[in-house]
Formats: C-alpha cells, structure tokens, sequence
C-alpha cells in the first residue's frame, strides 16, 4: 500500500500551549511515513530555536537519511512554497514564520501540513502524484 503524500497535524489549544514553551522548547509531533519515507516527524518551536531570528517561530521537519525530496509545509495558510531537501546534507529542515499566532483556528488549533510533492530518490511512476508527458 502506497502512503499519503500530506500529513495534516492539528495542534490543539495552540496558543495556551505555546505559553509554556520557552525558546527553544518544542512540541514534536507523533512520527508518521509519507510515500516511501519511514520515521519522519515535524516539530514546531513557537518562539524559535537558538539559531532563529527573535519573533520567529519555527516548523521543522525531520526527514529520513539520504532523502531527496521536493516538499511543502504550511501552518494554517501560511507557507515558503515548495522547497528541496538533498541527500548528505542535513536531516531536518525548517520554514521560518512570522505571526503564526493569527493561523489559529476557532476551536483553538493551530493546523500545520505537509506534503512531499516528489520523492527524488524514488522516482516510481506509479507514486507520482501526477505524470509528465510530452509530445514533440
């Protein structure tokens, strides 16, 4: 069976949460596999890390060894866009924002996503999320 290629992951009571995370404390997610990567995680800093701009929070996703992947991340509407992650280079990678507070949904959540557009290091037709023909 083939795995998503999103991930959606709600978090709950978002800002009271934040409230107790100092930087650079985080709140991990459960891990979770999309498409042919095992193991893989986000976790979100709300008032960043120690290597982050001050205001900043922080999504970061961590990602199998030797991934090569094409992907998006999002916390509510807001996103860098697609983005590439190489193998040999490092196994997370992070997405900066500004005012996540105002994502915060009615209920109190705070939704965050992602998603693998392509899988790089395992270009299988049949997982692709669309095909590419061409006629000359």
């Amino acid at each position: 069976a083939m795995e998503p290629a999103r991930v959606e992951w709600k978090i709950c009571r978002a800002f009271k949460r934040a409230k107790d995370l100092k930087r650079p404390l985080g709140l991990k997610s459960a891990t979770f596999s999309l498409r042919a990567l095992r193991e893989v995680q986000l976790e979100f800093f709300p008032e960043g890390t120690h290597s982050s701009l001050d205001g900043k929070a922080i999504l970061r996703v961590y990602l199998p060894k030797n991934s090569h992947v094409r992907y998006q991340m999002w916390v509510g509407f807001s996103t860098e866009g697609p983005m590439e992650l190489k193998p040999g280079g490092s196994l997370s990678a992070d997405m900066a924002l500004e005012d996540w507070r105002s994502q915060i949904q009615e209920d109190g959540s705070l939704p965050v996503a992602l998603e693998v557009l392509r899988d790089l290091a395992n270009e299988d037709e049949s997982l692709a999320r669309e095909v590419r023909i061409e006629s000359a």
